[in-house]
């Protein structure tokens, strides 16, 4: 007959048997997850080898068919090619009445450009604005609010929006620019100065 202290000696020791299965399982499924996932990556290195692989072999066959192309026309073509790029002008073609493509000065390109002048009076918004940038206030960038206060020094007393409105006109016409950073800013733009006459 058993005793009670061998009962709980055999219970100990299938205890002790059942946490090593237990941690040898989870060790296992690890294990079996790590594979599982390097199989899967390997399946996908094999499909991205395959597909370069199919790849390749399609600029072999088209290699093999520009060789055996080559053999035949090769001499041929390189003729034919050296000549039309002998008479073939840079940058594409040329119309009758174009400088030879031979010529050995380079033309020179006119081009006709039609400005309208603008006129303003020096007691408008407008002129008063011009007569500033031809003075080089806006040498450096105002505000709309320092050029209003100019323009109230020379005795015009328009709104801020009424002068927003003429200082975007003349951005839009290149003789100022519009900058933004905590507020818009306006600066003249490279020779706005000379474009402004002052009679």
């Amino acid at each position: 007959m058993v005793t009670k202290e061998e009962a709980l000696k055999h219970l100990d020791e299938l205890e002790k048997k059942v946490e090593t299965v237990v941690k040898e399982r989870g060790e296992l499924k690890e294990t079996l997850r790590v594979s599982a996932n390097a199989m899967i990556d390997l399946a996908k290195v094999q499909k991205r080898l395959e597909s370069e692989v199919a790849h390749l072999k399609k600029f072999e066959k088209f290699e093999a068919a520009f060789l055996s192309l080559k053999s035949i026309v090769g001499p041929v073509a390189e003729e034919i090619v050296e000549e039309r790029l002998k008479n073939f002008p840079v940058g594409g073609g040329y119309a009758p009445g174009d400088p030879s493509p031979g010529t050995a000065e380079l033309p020179s390109l006119i081009v006709n450009v039609d400005r309208p002048d603008l006129v303003a009076e020096d007691t408008t918004l407008r002129g008063a604005l011009a007569i500033l940038i031809s003075e080089g206030f806006f040498d450096a960038k105002k505000s709309i609010g320092n050029a209003r206060n100019k323009l109230k020094a020379m005795g015009l007393d328009d709104t801020e929006k009424t002068v927003e409105a003429e200082l975007v006109r003349l951005c839009q016409w290149r003789f100022l620019e519009r900058q933004f950073t905590d507020r818009f800013w306006y600066v003249a733009t490279e020779g706005a100065k000379v474009r402004v006459t002052v009679r």
